[in-house]
């Protein structure tokens, strides 16, 4: 087991134009691994972010997947996707040999979405070769029993992609959330924002105890060196399971 991980977040403006995020997406995939980062963590349906314009999603994921082989690197990424049952918000995790590991459908739907967008009904943790991750999805994490289960089950690492919106009055609130998720659950916590003008444009990564790194108010990209370890003696200092 790998027990040092750096992890990276991107805070991206996202386009209508589904190329152009794409072509922002693999140069992001780039940059993270020339600063060695073993994964790296997109907002909310950054790929495809409009439900009533779908183009197939495989050709696009299949660019993803083959610059994750390419760079050796870890993947998550949110898309709107159509699938025979529905319309998802869907995050994927994409693995360093270029495979799908895991599809997660947002299960906690933001009031915008509940029209057009299906909900998922389930959660899991995902196996890696650096422990297990958990992955919610933007509105998810105002459910804290709901992470709580990611983190029970053995989630070293919670990963939020976002897109946060009707912030405003909520703010301060919102720029602690990650550091309380991240202590409440004994993990580290991150935070991938849209960097929108209509969105929070705040994101973070978290260990239980401080913020390791942020970024607000612009487009870019932060990482944090983590060492999984500390998470285990953390729950064991604190008897938890």
């Amino acid at each position: 087991m790998k027990f040092m991980v750096r992890i990276a977040s991107v805070q991206m403006t996202i386009s209508k134009n589904k190329n152009k995020n794409l072509s922002k997406i693999l140069s992001y995939i780039e940059k993270a691994h020339k600063q060695r980062a073993s994964i790296i963590c997109f907002p909310e349906h950054c790929l495809m972010p409009d439900e009533r314009n779908l183009v197939p999603i495989k050709p696009l994921l299949d660019k993803i997947t083959k610059q994750c082989k390419k760079f050796l690197i870890w993947c998550i990424i949110g898309s709107y996707t159509k699938e025979d049952e529905g319309i998802f918000n869907i995050i994927y995790v994409i693995d360093k040999n270029g495979e799908i590991r895991a599809k997660y459908k947002k299960v906690h739907l933001w009031k915008n979405e509940r029209k057009a967008i299906s909900p998922g009904n389930r959660n899991k943790v995902i196996n890696t070769e650096f422990g297990k991750i958990g992955v919610i999805n933007c509105w998810d994490f105002a459910f804290p029993e709901f992470i709580k289960k990611l983190s029970k089950s053995g989630a070293l690492i919670i990963f939020c992609p976002s897109y946060i919106v009707d912030y405003k009055n909520y703010l301060d609130m919102l720029k602690s959330m990650p550091l309380t998720r991240a202590f409440e659950n004994m993990a580290y916590f991150v935070l991938a924002n849209a960097s929108n003008k209509e969105t929070a444009r705040i994101s973070y990564i978290c260990s239980p105890s401080k913020v390791l790194s942020k970024l607000e108010n612009k487009e870019g990209i932060i990482y944090a060196d983590v060492d999984l370890r500390a998470i285990k003696k953390l729950r064991n200092y604190f008897r938890l399971p």
